[in-house]
């Protein structure tokens, strides 16, 4: 029998695979639904005095006749840098983005849970307990074209811990970052 962690996996794949074939059906223009690249860094909010680097590639499809909302499925890698070691913690997540509507500058804000895999089990005293995490991410921003390109600008935070799957011990690692996103 799987365990919590499989189940939550299939959960939030499902969850992803539902989403973009709504999204996907849309009738917006094709300029609206590209590839981009993110990239930010960012530091712990737990007193932890880290060095994080989050490197983001994401596809991005409006949902069917708006011009507000948008879906993104982004994968994340991310490398965190504490007393010369390095963690890798990579994964994915369904966005949800609304964007304020219209031409030039445009404010946003998203959501999104995620799941993700990383390659220690403690940083600092913080326990993540087993290599598969959770995610809570949310942010604002602004989005705007640059020479026809989609460029976005954000700040976001974002909540990593084992959802209690590896026993009552959920201790979490909560940061924030600075994103720079340019579409392709």
């Amino acid at each position: 029998m799987p365990g919590k962690s499989c189940w939550c996996l299939l959960f939030l794949l499902s969850f992803c695979m539902s989403c973009a074939v709504f999204a996907h059906g849309a009738s917006a223009a094709e300029g609206d639904r590209f590839f981009e690249v993110g990239i930010g860094g960012g530091v712990s909010l737990n007193g932890i005095n880290t060095t994080q680097v989050l490197i983001a590639p994401a596809y991005r499809i409006p949902f069917k006749n708006s011009e507000v909302l948008k879906f993104r499925i982004e994968g994340t890698v991310e490398l965190i840098e504490f007393h010369d070691r390095i963690t890798v913690i990579a994964g994915v997540a369904p966005f949800l983005r609304a964007t304020w509507p219209g031409a030039g500058l445009r404010p946003f804000i998203e959501l999104s849970p995620g799941v993700n895999y990383a390659s220690r089990r403690h940083l600092d005293g913080k326990k993540l307990r087993g290599p598969v995490l959770f995610s809570a991410m949310g942010g604002i921003g602004l989005e705007m074209r640059v020479h026809k390109r989609p460029v976005s600008l954000s700040y976001r935070v974002r909540h990593l811990s084992n959802g209690h799957i590896y026993g009552n011990d959920n201790q979490g690692l909560d940061s924030q970052y600075l994103m720079l996103s340019i579409g392709f």
